[in-house]
């Protein structure tokens, strides 16, 4: 593929504070406003290069790999989601970036509401959050009626979510390979899934798991109503993550905003990798003149 490549590019490694390397890559000049772009569970910073290729020619982007994955140092422990929004306040601590627009996908959205839950003298340093296609919470509570777990978006029963962990702990690839095609429209081209699957397995199935469990397990609805700063939800009409979680999270975020990208557009969970000139548009629109539409 054809780069766009600013070439204003920095690359090297951030300790965290229970000394881990993780990778890091910043593209555009560092005057320019700040994005950072968190993926989702298993995957690598590279998933964002449709994304700073062309944003980093306005912006100041900065990716990196959490722990474990892509580029960063392997280790045995840390999966956990609190210990993930540890590192990001880390990376914004030690590369000092400040007025940042946060960016998560999938995953990454609860990295985020975890670190605006745990280290609120931090949030100076916020801007504002775009939330990628990711439900408040994961799991249904004990009581909960099916209306209840609907609203609220839902993905995972116990048994489904003890069955998939064991699945990939028992066969990662296989696993993985009947997972990641559900993230894409049947539009998509088959190396951009078979690539994606690589770099999903590039983190060991025991951390994988360890992570998914954590991950699934949180509850975020009370962190929502916190949020203080401007907020942009995407979605997807072709995504297993429903329109309604994402509605639930515009109903709950004081004054936050909804888009949803058509799966015939590429609206898949991916809509930002099998859509980026539109995806790519709204992030400019929204944090240059808090437009929205697409």
């Amino acid at each position: 593929m054809a780069s766009n490549r600013p070439q204003d590019h920095r690359s090297g490694n951030v300790r965290t504070s229970d000394g881990v390397e993780l990778a890091y890559d910043q593209h555009g000049e560092s005057s320019k406003p700040s994005i950072i772009f968190l993926p989702g569970w298993c995957q690598t910073a590279l998933q964002w290069r449709k994304q700073y290729e062309d944003l980093g020619q306005h912006f100041h982007v900065t990716t990196y790999d959490y722990r474990g994955h892509g580029s960063s140092e392997k280790t045995n422990r840390g999966y956990r989601i609190a210990r993930f929004a540890a590192d990001l306040n880390d990376i914004l601590v030690r590369l000092n970036l400040n007025d940042v627009t946060l960016v998560g996908h999938s995953m990454g959205c609860s990295v985020m509401w975890s670190f605006w839950d745990i280290f609120v003298t931090e949030r100076h340093r916020i801007k504002s959050l775009i939330l990628v296609d990711q439900t408040s919470c994961m799991l249904p509570r004990p009581g909960w009626s099916e209306e209840q777990a609907k609203e609220i978006g839902t993905l995972f029963t116990q048994q489904s979510l003890d069955e998939f962990a064991i699945a990939l702990q028992s066969d990662a690839r296989a696993t993985m390979s009947q997972f990641v095609p559900a993230m894409f429209t049947d539009k998509a081209a088959k190396e951009d899934v078979a690539w994606t699957l690589e770099r999903n397995l590039m983190i060991d199935s025991k951390s994988a798991a360890t992570l998914l469990l954590d991950h699934v397990k949180n509850d975020w609805r009370d962190v929502l109503e916190t949020i203080n700063v401007p907020t942009l939800v995407v979605g997807a009409t072709g995504s297993f993550c429903p329109m309604s979680a994402l509605d639930y999270l515009v109903a709950h975020i004081p004054g936050a905003r909804l888009v949803a990208i058509e799966k015939e557009e590429g609206g898949s969970h991916f809509m930002f990798w099998e859509s980026p000139e539109k995806f790519n548009a709204l992030v400019r629109r929204f944090i240059g003149t808090g437009e929205v539409s697409t």
